[in-house]
């Protein structure tokens, strides 16, 4: 056979071969739509509408805002009084969260890459000073989801509302679910997807996309078409190509109302990452053996670390064969508006002999002053911890 002939056919196998290799591929990319990826680092355009408007509510910029000069001096009052609550929060928490976790919890934050937090509400600023490398957050509230904000043109009669949600977040470092309640009532607060997008322009990071999802019955979420109670905002921070994600689910956590999908996703989900369980603020609800134990188990069963107030898992639940506990602040008993069985004298206990506590330069959670408890699991009663 000529040698020119030859070299005919071994290309066109060859190109026959790539554009088989090619549809496949491509059948293989539209397949994946229905499933989510995990985040990469490759480059990715920013949602320039989700942006400019979380910005514009959360007061870091009103670039390419078109306003009247009362609308604008309105705007410059909001980013003033934002930027205030802003500095604050860092004076009073953020900064001494970030010191805290580099001296007492390095190794945590280098390993855990996927952060749970029940009773969250649309807090994003305290697992990501706690976390900020995570590669996922997932949220979790009995509020609801709502529509993330994409307004060519932002609406300076929100401000006002914007401020009055945030105002006592920032100064009590969580928000009151009964309050929430009346404020999503308003036209201005369209759910807790807009107040995390505001929160996430606050801490400097750029919004990619925001998808509406849902649980599959194996174990994974998927992409919806429809408006779902569980929303995924891909972020990245400013200047970084590096993409993380956000979850926030509306959901009922209580035993007769937890969702299997929900509880399927756990223990399906949270195996295969480092997996740390934020709890503060939580209303004490894990106390009860009866109503949330189940959602309780699940924390307990996979996490390999627990960070917490004595709102969250009670002292007694953690077996200290499989776990080891580091105590910070000081033990006080709950407010009077708290049930009376809400008091662990266990702990109180603890804190009144264990010579190892040490203080917690911040205040977190109901109490002040404040406790805090990183737990770190153990790879089994007679080794250290997972975490090593």
């Amino acid at each position: 056979m000529p040698k020119s002939l030859l070299l005919l056919l071994l290309l066109a196998c060859c190109l026959l071969s790539c554009s088989k290799s090619g549809k496949q591929e491509k059948a293989a990319s539209s397949d994946s739509l229905t499933t989510l990826t995990p985040p990469s680092s490759a480059p990715v355009e920013a949602d320039s509408a989700l942006n400019s408007a979380a910005r514009f509510y959360a007061g870091v910029d009103c670039e390419g805002t078109a306003m009247s000069a009362a609308d604008s001096l309105a705007w410059q009052k909001h980013a003033a009084q934002m930027g205030a609550l802003l500095a604050e929060a860092r004076e009073s928490f953020l900064h001494p969260i970030d010191s805290l976790m580099k001296r007492e919890a390095s190794d945590a934050r280098e390993i855990i890459d996927y952060v749970f937090y029940p009773c969250a509400g649309a807090d994003f600023i305290f697992p990501f000073a706690f976390f900020p490398d995570a590669d996922t957050y997932f949220l979790v509230g009995l509020e609801p989801a709502g529509t993330p904000i994409r307004q060519s043109v932002p609406d300076v009669r929100r401000l006002e509302a914007c401020r009055s949600v945030l105002r006592p977040y920032f100064q009590s470092g969580f928000f009151v679910t009964k309050n929430m309640k009346g404020q999503l009532q308003r036209e201005e607060i369209q759910g807790m997807v807009p107040v995390i997008t505001q929160l996430m322009a606050l801490s400097d990071c750029e919004l990619v996309s925001a998808t509406n999802c849902s649980f599959t019955q194996d174990g994974s979420i998927k992409a919806d078409t429809m408006q779902t109670n569980l929303v995924e905002l891909q972020f990245r921070r400013c200047g970084s190509s590096r993409l993380q994600r956000l979850f926030y689910l509306s959901a009922d956590l209580s035993t007769s109302a937890l969702d299997p999908l929900l509880q399927n996703y756990i223990a399906t989900t949270l195996p295969k990452h480092r997996a740390a369980t934020l709890l503060k603020a939580a209303s004490y609800i894990l106390r009860h053996d009866d109503t949330f134990g189940a959602i309780r188990q699940l924390i307990l069963d996979h996490s390999i670390a627990i960070l917490q107030d004595d709102s969250g898992i009670p002292y007694r639940c953690f077996d200290h064969r499989l776990w080891m506990l580091s105590l910070y602040g000081e033990y006080v008993k709950p407010r009077a508006c708290f049930d009376a069985d809400t008091y662990q004298p266990d702990l109180e206990h603890i804190y009144a002999v264990e010579p190892t506590v040490k203080p917690l330069p911040f205040h977190i959670g109901y109490a002040r002053p404040s406790n805090w408890m990183i737990a770190r699991k153990k790879k089994n009663p007679e080794t250290a911890p997972l975490l090593d």
